[in-house]
């Protein structure tokens, strides 16, 4: 049989109304607020074990201890039992789980994260919509190195391999773009050129 491989439609920006001050607050206040030079690294959507929480909350605890200032969001929902509980044993003050978002909130975290990780293994092959829309909003994404993320060119995306090293990989590809903002503002440019040029309708 053929297989096609069809890009995941990307549209515009979403306009937010006049109350997005108001929502950039709520917003903050349910992550303990940010301070000027600290990093939000941001996971969207269902939290499931598939999008390897584990490796990514280990990964910022490395960066924590390496005394880097640093908060890891979910922003939305939880699949897993007792999550919620089980992150707040361990750093309570730099790791949050938001619960469900409204769209104009969801937008707000877009803008408000500095770093995605869209982690997936195993997977389907299907695709991610907060991935296009993290392109849209020019953000430095990292990714599984596995099936459909193979897709996406390097110049927008690093790619996580999956394995014995994941977690150590991921930690350093953090800590490098931390350290060399001009590279994370340009890979964020990259994957915004991507979503406007291959990604859009």
């Amino acid at each position: 049989s053929n297989a096609y491989v069809i890009p995941h439609p990307c549209f515009d920006k979403h306009v937010i109304a006049e109350n997005k001050h108001a929502i950039w607050k709520g917003l903050l206040q349910r992550i303990g607020g940010k301070v000027a030079g600290m990093i939000i690294i941001g996971c969207f959507g269902y939290v499931n074990e598939n999008k390897r929480p584990q490796q990514t909350i280990q990964a910022v605890q490395n960066l924590i201890n390496l005394g880097y200032n640093v908060k890891l969001v979910f922003w939305g929902n939880s699949n897993i039992s007792d999550f919620d509980e089980k992150i707040k044993e361990s750093l309570q003050d730099r790791i949050f789980i938001t619960g469900y978002l409204s769209h104009d909130e969801y937008v707000c975290a877009l803008e408000l994260t500095d770093i995605v990780v869209n982690l997936r293994y195993p997977s389907m092959g299907e695709a991610s919509g907060t991935l296009c829309e993290a392109y849209k909003y020019g953000k430095a994404v990292l990714v599984s190195d596995i099936n459909q993320y193979k897709e996406y060119p390097d110049e927008i995306c690093w790619k996580v391999p999956v394995g014995r090293y994941e977690q150590e990989c991921l930690t350093s590809m953090l800590k490098y773009l931390i350290d060399n903002p001009k590279v994370r503002k340009a890979l964020g440019e990259n994957a915004y050129n991507y979503a406007n040029n291959v990604l859009s309708p």
